[in-house]
């Protein structure tokens, strides 16, 4: 068994949140994706990548539900979320392998790479443990270009 290594490098991006908006589209419409999309602003990227990738990292990468639990202890008008580049060595993701028609027997397929990737850390939780925890659980299953082979 080998251990994953992540080394932080430089910061190349950077967003906030307008925590008030965000709480007005929240509290009238119920709708996370419009509310984080209305309320993110990109103030810096040094990233190569459009800004609407970096909004869909804050909405799609981030756990939201933890950030609006701490947000009830405090009150806020602002989150900054920074984007570092980071190399990650060992990564181990898991894609679609094979799978019965009614999905009661799946099959997972491994793969390890060695890769540079993105991560951002919010500054409500703010906690690298925290980060870490989020970029692994919105890589550890990778379905964006993979299919599941069908078994008869």
């Amino acid at each position: 068994m080998s251990n994953i290594e992540f080394e932080i490098k430089e910061k190349v991006a950077e967003a906030r949140v307008d925590l008030y908006r965000f709480r007005e589209i929240m509290m009238r419409d119920w709708l996370l994706e419009r509310a984080i999309k209305e309320s993110t602003t990109i103030e810096s990227n040094d990233t190569g990548s459009p800004n609407i990738d970096l909004i869909d990292y804050v909405e799609m990468g981030l756990d939201w539900g933890k950030i609006m639990d701490a947000l009830h202890f405090r009150e806020r008008g602002v989150m900054k979320v920074k984007f570092y580049k980071i190399k990650v060595k060992d990564m181990v993701s898991f894609r679609p392998g094979s799978a019965t028609e009614d999905m009661r027997n799946v099959k997972l397929c491994e793969d390890r790479s060695d890769r540079e990737e993105i991560m951002a850390v919010e500054d409500i939780i703010g906690t690298m443990a925290f980060s870490i925890k989020n970029f692994l659980k919105a890589r550890q299953f990778n379905y964006e270009a993979n299919k599941w082979d069908l078994v008869i």
